[in-house]
């Protein structure tokens, strides 16, 4: 199941249950007593949510792991010496993760496990705001990051004003990625079967009035997630690439002279692995989810 794109596997049954091969046979309950239904593979637990359940118990205690390990590490290092601007952002990266990791993660697997939607219309709306709240803050601080870096090497001298300019992106982090997780309880709600009132998915099926109005809005979810924090990465650790190149930086170590030219060597390689890291890692996690919602 998605999070902000409107081709739920689950809608197809919802939508076109008659034409829909029927799969199996088993005892459901209709609200009133068990009967024997034919149901199709959406509306059963199947191999599909198995493979789900294993990945995202899978995720989650690989999630759980390494974000608590950062976190320990992060507050053990407030307690003794506090914290540089990085690591406060560091700290609120993790904090996004673990909202990512203790909320969404339960969510689909107790989702995949119980197939149909259990929880009544009002919390289906809070959880999927919740659902994808975690991902836009995620790509905001990824964001903040990316221009603290970049403020921090263009403009070292600017270290009165750091700590109040953190403290606005961090704000604005946390208030774009309530605003734009916003539209969610709207689009999402508790929609039930028309062949069989018993089962319940929550979906966005009836939210839009045309499949460009659908598209429109997984597009600005894919701009906010994904485009623009790409971008803001290119340009912010390509800029600090271009001026430590300004700066008479030649790629090759074998040209300096002193240890202040290798210093700064050094400085422009590891920006450029930093880069390369982040971009690496920012496409293999997100570009897949993207090429499947738009194929």
């Amino acid at each position: 199941m998605t999070l902000i794109d409107v081709n739920i596997s689950t809608i197809g049954p919802l939508t076109n249950a008659s034409n829909m091969e029927q799969v199996e046979s088993d005892l459901v309950w209709d609200g009133e007593s068990w009967t024997n239904a034919t149901l199709p593979d959406d509306m059963v637990f199947g191999e599909a949510q198995i493979i789900s359940i294993s990945v995202y118990s899978l995720l989650f205690v690989v999630s759980s792991v390494l974000n608590l390990n950062v976190l320990a590490n992060l507050l053990l290092a407030r307690k003794n010496v506090g914290l540089s601007r990085l690591n406060t952002l560091l700290l609120q990266l993790v904090l996004a993760d673990l909202s990512v990791t203790f909320f969404l993660m339960p969510l689909e697997i107790i989702w995949a496990a119980t197939v149909s939607w259990k929880g009544g219309d009002l919390l289906c709306r809070i959880c999927s705001f919740f659902r994808i709240f975690g991902l836009f803050l995620s790509s905001n601080i990824v964001i903040c990051i990316s221009i603290d870096r970049f403020l921090a090497i263009l403009k070292p001298f600017s270290v009165r004003s750091s700590s109040s300019r953190i403290n606005r992106m961090l704000f604005m982090a946390w208030f774009l990625a309530v605003v734009l997780s916003l539209p969610q309880c709207w689009v999402f709600h508790l929609q039930y079967h028309p062949d069989h009132p018993w089962y319940g998915q929550c979906v966005t099926f009836g939210s839009f009035e045309s499949r460009h109005g659908e598209f429109l809005y997984f597009f600005m979810g894919m701009i906010f997630l994904y485009i623009l924090p790409l971008l803001v990465i290119l340009f912010t650790y390509g800029g600090i690439v271009f001026h430590l190149h300004q700066k008479g930086i030649t790629i090759t170590k074998s040209n300096f002279t002193d240890e202040s030219n290798l210093k700064l060597q050094n400085a422009k390689l590891n920006t450029i692995k930093i880069t390369l890291t982040l971009v690496g890692v920012f496409l293999a996690c997100w570009t897949p989810y993207y090429v499947i919602c738009i194929w």
